[in-house]
């Protein structure tokens, strides 16, 4: 589990706060399951639309990373840009999304409900 100091992940909680608001769906995408089905690699999506409404999408995977404490997925010496999360036995997306919803949204919202998931 990487070593995140208080001020890098109050950072990425501020950043993922402006770009996140309850209500909002972050996507998920299933990049990698182990051979044991113990851990998967798994990347983060949020759409946007601009002032000119043409669509675009943050991939929050670094921010989500700090916040959540988890690392990013390698594979074969190789880097990827979705996270490694251990678990299994349940729907480990929606449990980051619901994590990350207590942590940007303390106070309310039914716990972690604020932010909604969805598969990709």
């Amino acid at each position: 589990m990487p070593n995140y100091t208080k001020a890098e992940k109050a950072e990425a909680i501020a950043r993922l706060r402006e770009w996140l608001k309850p209500g909002d769906t972050v996507y998920t995408i299933l990049e990698h399951v182990s051979s044991s089905g113990m851990s998967r690699a798994i990347r983060f999506v949020i759409p946007k639309v601009d002032e000119d409404g043409k669509p675009y999408f943050l991939h929050p995977n670094h921010a989500i990373g700090v916040v959540l404490g988890l690392r990013f997925h390698t594979s074969r010496g190789r880097k990827s840009d979705a996270l490694h999360v251990s678990g299994g036995g349940m729907d480990m997306g929606f449990d980051c999304v619901y994590t990350l919803s207590r942590y940007l949204f303390p106070d309310g919202y039914d716990g972690g409900y604020a932010l909604k998931q969805e598969w990709l």
